[in-house]
């Protein structure tokens, strides 16, 4: 649960051009926690198809899936009304507007920070993309006579991720399944249907959270990694068989 609060000048910052790139600095961080751990999957998941290599068994006639995978199948209680209740994801955007000093719902002039997240942006972007080629150097992925030769297509398995059972019970609560974006506006004063549509810029900033990023956002990045994806190497019958089970939540009330 992510809860924002934005009120000087639209933001929860109270100095803006310093503590914005610190954090876009702090999020790449974690993306390269991320691309640290993708390549040491990777490093292992191709260790053991060379392995592999060695095995006599023909392992392509039988691939009845023998393990299950369950990720962020929690079962959730409410303890009580007014409670918020989250599955998976939630951002909970609150804009408060007072007469005191200082509040005012005027947006944060976003054009002074876009030179410097651009160029924080670039100098991560060029220190990962040094770090992949001269610290991680990726094993070169197995090729098409390697992957032949295997002793199978792949191993599948029956996967479930983000089943959530959510008990509200008599409870009066706002109750998320997966994700959901909520936003919120506190003000002392009825506001005027003027002063709501001047809010359309605040609700789309809330929507774009909440957006999926396009292909090309990622894809390029993706690309300077040079390493294969092994996945899924079986036929229909056993693709439809082992169909995960995404985001199948239930939810238990009473009145």
């Amino acid at each position: 649960l992510t809860i924002m609060g934005r009120t000087l000048l639209a933001s929860y910052l109270p100095d803006p051009p310093k503590q914005v790139p610190h954090l876009l600095d702090r999020i790449k961080d974690v993306e390269l926690s991320i691309v640290n751990l993708h390549f040491a999957m990777y490093e292992i998941h191709r260790d053991l198809l060379t392995r592999t290599q060695k095995l006599s068994q023909d392992f392509k006639k039988d691939q009845t899936p023998r393990h299950l995978l369950v990720l962020a199948d929690d079962v959730i209680d409410s303890h009580g009304s007014g409670d918020i209740v989250v599955g998976d994801s939630t951002t909970l955007f609150v804009q408060v507007a007072s007469e005191a000093k200082g509040y005012t719902f005027e947006l944060t002039r976003g054009n002074s920070l876009k030179k410097v997240l651009s160029e924080v942006e670039a100098e991560r972007q060029a220190r990962l993309e040094q770090h992949i080629e001269n610290d991680l150097r990726a094993s070169e992925s197995l090729s098409n006579p390697e992957l032949s030769a295997l002793a199978f297509d792949d191993v599948p398995y029956y996967h479930s991720v983000g089943n959530d059972v959510i008990n509200i019970y008599e409870n009066t609560c706002i109750a998320v399944g997966d994700f959901a974006t909520l936003g919120i506006v506190y003000s002392e004063n009825d506001l005027s249907k003027k002063e709501v549509r001047s809010m359309s810029k605040y609700i789309d900033s809330i929507d774009d959270l909440r957006k999926k990023p396009s292909v090309s956002s990622f894809l390029p990045k993706l690309s300077v990694y040079k390493i294969g994806f092994f996945n899924e190497r079986y036929g229909q019958a056993i693709r439809k068989n082992v169909e995960p089970l995404y985001h199948g939540d239930l939810f238990f009330a009473s009145s």
